[in-house]
């Protein structure tokens, strides 16, 4: 037993980091949570009544301890500012990154998505002495270590889609950094990248949110590639009205990947509107993506392996198979609606 509070410790995370250090991490939640729970027996509540709120207090959110003989001993609990589940990571420089909400920012309320920007320039000033910059958060994206397979993906979809007579695009809708997505290699390959960004003043120092991507948020962007209004300062084109035979990229046009509940909302979206979703999945979550199939949110689930072969890569180029059919029949039906004088768009629902 490494971590063992009075609160409901679970979701352990194990971070390695040079070559003997470890940190082993658990979460938990508010005494007031566990007491909801259905399956709290009458042993559990005796117990809970023990519970003090100054050890609520102290044990609350993340906790952690920090091994530096490869897990052999361990050295005191720590609290993390961050509730972060799962815990941190290390980045290829050597850099141990925490993602997550700190506890003050859950207090007041603060979304979850501006809270940790907010987090993020406070333990900046902290622990440098100073906010970081935007090239700070470029050059953290250098180090980001893509799923099997990634590298080439854009490509070799490309190059199949081109094959079936569709052209590819490729959007990110993300509520992580902007600048972190775009420090890494792949960025380029992006149409557009919707993700959450600082605003910066002239000496790089981030000043304010510019934009936050929440888990509703992300379906105002998947509008935007709908009618081809790309511009986020652009909300009256966005809401115009507009037929669906000038809307630029139709849903049933679009592929959506996700991997989380910020997620479900544009999954969701695209399993009504005609589209396709795919939850992928690390074995670390893949009870997580089993529940989204099993509550049917999303029409497939993978291993995040992009490679070639791969039941992910012979899927997505099935479905491009099927938009490049379902069109051709399209143009067909319009083509002999056209020779009788009839409507191209025959039942066309007006989505907004």
């Amino acid at each position: 037993m490494i971590n063992d509070t009075y609160l409901d410790d679970r979701d352990a995370g194990l971070c390695s980091f040079g070559e003997s250090g470890l940190i082993v991490t658990s979460f938990n939640n508010t005494v007031a949570f566990q007491r909801s729970l259905d399956y709290v027996e009458n042993y559990s509540l005796v117990y809970l009544d023990k519970v003090s709120p100054e050890l609520e207090e102290k044990y609350l959110g993340t906790t952690f301890r920090v091994s530096f003989d490869n897990g052999v001993t361990f050295g005191p609990l720590y609290k993390s500012p961050i509730t972060s589940p799962h815990g941190p990571v290390e980045l290829r420089d050597g850099t141990i990154l925490w993602v997550g909400r700190s506890d003050e920012a859950k207090r007041a309320e603060i979304d979850g998505i501006l809270a940790y920007m907010y987090t993020m320039i406070r333990e900046s000033e902290k622990k440098l002495g100073r906010p970081f910059t935007r090239q700070d958060l470029v050059e953290k994206g250098i180090n980001i270590v893509l799923f099997p397979g990634v590298e080439d993906w854009f490509r070799r979809i490309n190059e199949f889609g081109e094959s079936q007579g569709v052209q590819v695009e490729h959007y990110i809708i993300s509520s992580g950094l902007k600048e972190i997505i775009e420090g890494c290699p792949i960025s380029r390959e992006f149409k557009e990248i919707y993700a959450s960004e600082f605003y910066y003043d002239e000496s790089g120092t981030p000043v304010w949110p510019k934009l936050a991507v929440n888990f509703t948020a992300k379906t105002q962007f998947v509008y935007r590639i709908n009618k081809g209004v790309l511009d986020v300062s652009d909300d009256k084109t966005l809401n115009d009205s507009m037929p669906d035979d000038s809307k630029r990229v139709p849903f049933t046009n679009m592929i959506y990947f996700g991997d989380g509940l910020s997620d479900v909302p544009c999954m969701k979206m695209m399993r009504a509107y005609g589209g396709q979703a795919i939850a992928v999945y690390q074995e670390t979550n893949r009870m997580a993506v089993e529940d989204l199939m099993a509550k049917h949110r999303v029409d497939f689930i993978f291993k995040a392996d992009y490679s070639e072969g791969t039941p992910l890569d012979l899927t997505v180029k099935n479905i491009i198979r099927k938009m490049a059919i379902v069109d051709r029949l399209g143009e067909e039906t319009n083509r002999q609606l056209r020779t009788i004088g009839g409507d191209v768009l025959p039942n066309q629902v007006g989505l907004f």
